[in-house]
């Protein structure tokens, strides 16, 4: 996407293609969605510069969660909503949670706390 002039339509279009990028993910890694609860992505930025952290967690059905490595295309994604981000909301935040559910439902939720990039606890799981 190369418009200087973002919508949130061009947003939603981009997370669309992540969530369906993260269910295929752990599909393979984990199985058929009868193996797990959900999956969370979570991709925070700083306020000024620099570049985005995100970790992807998985919790199958025995609670336990699992941490999973994000792949190139869900990478190249994230970096596209950011570009987007910049023109298509009229606040800015800096954190986004993707929760995707075994029936292919994704919930977002936005951080407009800057400081939740410098979150000591953000890596664990």
């Amino acid at each position: 996407m190369s418009s200087d002039q973002h919508t949130i339509l061009d947003f939603n279009r981009v997370l669309q293609d992540i969530a369906q990028a993260l269910f295929g993910l752990v599909k393979a890694k984990i199985g058929p969605s009868a193996a797990w609860q959900q999956a969370i992505l979570d991709v925070r930025s700083p306020e000024v510069g620099g570049m985005q952290m995100a970790k992807f967690r998985i919790t199958v059905l025995s609670e336990a969660v699992l941490s999973a490595q994000t792949t190139d295309e869900i990478d190249d994604l994230i970096m596209v909503a950011w570009e987007i981000k910049r023109t298509a909301f009229p606040e800015q935040w800096f954190g986004l949670k993707l929760v995707i559910l075994p029936s292919g439902e994704c919930e977002t939720d936005f951080n407009y706390d800057p400081a939740s990039f410098d979150a000591s606890d953000f890596l664990h799981l």
